[in-house]
């Protein structure tokens, strides 16, 4: 059978089932599906498929290469923060597909655009926001990777510290570790 035809199955499956997904999908607006490239998805043919073959007709389901990961599928919330995780090393892709429809992700769901978590203040700080790239300046923002004040930033993360009275204490990799209260302060 055609990857076409076994496209167009699901797509009136998926329609079909759209009736019968949970309240608990419906808080799922994306997905992360986290492989690690380079390891044993060559191992995992049916993986293979589904990453080069499936994934890119599906723009709520982003790609990530993590080293040393086993193939998970996380559902992500509105706040892009993983509410269920899936080990799928041991499924087809039709399984995974399946998997998707139940959990109201389908080909037609649009590219999620992520809220930033709800932090609140502390002192003079308002928040850590997450850039990447290791440019605090440049790089592009990762919304759902922000922290509250108090929290500590190691040296492998870039972003600025977002103050009071607009001040923004921009930090690139390779920094000294610290939170966004001492930064804001100095």
């Amino acid at each position: 059978m055609s990857l076409n035809t076994r496209m167009c199955q699901y797509a009136v499956l998926t329609l079909m089932s759209m009736v019968i997904v949970t309240t608990h999908a419906q808080d799922i607006i994306g997905a992360t599906l986290e492989v690690c490239l380079s390891c044993r998805v060559k191992d995992l043919p049916e993986i293979s498929h589904f990453t080069s073959e499936v994934l890119p007709l599906y723009p709520a389901v982003t790609l990530e290469d993590v080293i040393g990961s086993e193939p998970v599928l996380r559902y992500l919330d509105a706040y892009g923060v993983p509410v269920k995780s899936v080990l799928v090393a041991g499924l087809s892709s039709d399984a995974i597909i399946e998997h998707l429809a139940e959990n109201g992700i389908f080909m037609w769901t649009p590219q999620a655009e992520y809220l930033p978590l709800p932090i609140e203040a502390i002192d003079n700080c308002i928040a850590w926001r997450q850039t990447n790239g290791c440019s605090g300046e440049s790089g592009l923002r990762e919304p759902r990777l922000d922290e509250k004040c108090d929290v500590r930033i190691t040296f492998d993360r870039s972003g600025y510290c977002e103050c009071a009275h607009g001040k923004r204490v921009v930090l690139d990799c390779d920094h000294d570790e610290g939170n966004c209260l001492q930064y804001c302060s100095a």
